[in-house]
């Protein structure tokens, strides 16, 4: 007696059952819909057949999660049809060469974990018309309670849909718990973040939780999950980077006399929190007051002075190591000499050109005095007012103050043209 042989379509009925072994018949939207739920560290086969039960062998066929990540795709049987996979999905997928013959286009995804968790589309790209096939993959983990019973704990996963350079846009989904579950957004302090209104559904005893915050600071940031019901607590962990770099500094000059400036450096929008400090032109750092740190919405905003009574070039630079950033603001700055000094010094020029200008007055006049008689035998002394005064007070009965007092006196005996000699 010949072995019993399935027809084609029984075989592949067959087939279709297997894979639907561990879901739960519930259509998406679709007449192609189904959903798949596994415990988590096992394997999901992922059902696609055309009606048509065509031979798909030279055709291609695209597996995608959540409508961008690439899971799986065949073409023709290429050896390079997989080279845009999803790193999530590297050596954990495969299909069931035997059964494209007929039109099965299914795939295995082996060790599933909480992030595997999603909706799938199987897609036939280059079919007129073209088909998709949508599944959702549901992928918990199962505890038992004191009571024996096994009620579902599903960890959560993180997507980051939307992102500027100034903020960034986290949602955190919890799908498939059996108990429904608190959700919300902590950092890295455990302090809870203002969050939007979760959006909570239920469908066949599960609760599906979305929940969504908005972050402008580098951190690392939970999503934490709660069933006080069944005593459990998960979280999924994600690192925030916001580049934030600080915009150039803005210099002012508060204060100045003809002796120092007061020099002010302003910080604002930065992140994460700077380091800002006084440098002259060759780079060492001055000393300065105690900086102003105030911190809004994650920004920081920093204020800074120093003092300086050299005239030169200044500089505010502001350093954010965590992002490896350095900006700064340059300003010149004069300072005027002291004009008392240059007075003086004026003066002191002054004073020695005028008694060099007298002195030679004085060697004219005793030069001038010899012949008309007057002998010296001793010395002569003279005497001169040098030097500037700021109230100069004079002797001279000479009505005349800008003429310097000039006396002369000979000492010893001398004789008039008489002969006679006079003692002064």
């Amino acid at each position: 007696m010949s072995g019993f042989k399935l027809p084609p379509t029984a075989l592949e009925s067959l087939f279709l059952g297997l894979c639907l072994l561990t879901s739960v018949g519930k259509t998406l939207g679709n007449d192609n819909g189904v959903r798949v739920v596994v415990e988590e560290d096992s394997d999901a086969v992922l059902p696609c057949s055309l009606s048509t039960k065509e031979d798909i062998t030279g055709m291609l066929f695209d597996w995608k999660k959540d409508g961008q990540k690439e899971v799986f795709m065949y073409d023709s049987g290429k050896n390079n049809a997989n080279r845009g996979q999803n790193l999530q999905f590297k050596g954990r997928v495969s299909h069931f060469q035997d059964q494209l013959m007929n039109g099965n286009a299914s795939i295995k995804i082996q060790n599933v974990n909480m992030a595997d968790s999603g909706i799938y589309r199987c897609i036939f790209p280059h079919l007129q018309p073209r088909k998709t096939f949508n599944i959702e993959l549901v992928v918990e983990r199962n505890l038992k309670d004191r009571s024996g019973e096994i009620p579902g704990a599903s960890k959560p996963f993180i997507t980051t849909p939307n992102q500027t350079k100034d903020q960034l846009l986290l949602q955190c989904e919890v799908e498939g718990a059996s108990q429904e579950p608190k959700v919300e957004w902590q950092d890295s302090s455990g302090n809870i973040l203002p969050a939007e209104e979760p959006q909570v559904s239920e469908r066949g005893g599960r609760y599906y939780v979305t929940i969504n915050t908005t972050v402008t600071k580098t951190d690392r940031y939970r999503c934490v999950v709660t069933q006080k019901e069944i005593s459990h607590q998960t979280s999924a962990e994600t690192f925030v980077f916001i580049s934030g770099a600080s915009p150039e500094p803005y210099i002012t000059t508060p204060d100045a006399t003809k002796d120092w400036s007061l020099l002010q450096c302003e910080v604002k929008g930065a992140s994460p929190e700077p380091k800002v400090e006084w440098q002259d032109s060759s780079g060492n750092i001055l000393p300065a007051e105690e900086p102003q740190v105030s911190e809004r919405g994650g920004r920081y905003y920093v204020t800074i002075k120093t003092n300086v009574t050299k005239t030169g070039r200044y500089r505010c630079v502001v350093t954010q190591e965590g992002i490896s950033h350095q900006t700064s603001a340059e300003t010149f700055v004069f300072i005027n000499v002291n004009s008392s000094s240059v007075s003086e010094k004026v003066c002191e020029d002054c004073s020695s050109a005028v008694a060099f200008v007298l002195g030679a007055a004085v060697l004219a006049v005793v030069v001038a005095a010899v012949p008309f008689g007057l002998r010296a035998t001793n010395c002569i002394t003279v005497s001169f007012n040098q030097g500037a005064a700021p109230d100069p007070t004079t002797t001279s009965n000479d009505p005349t103050k800008d003429i310097p007092l000039l006396q002369v006196r000979v000492t010893g005996d001398h004789q008039d043209q008489n002969g006679s000699s006079n003692a002064p």
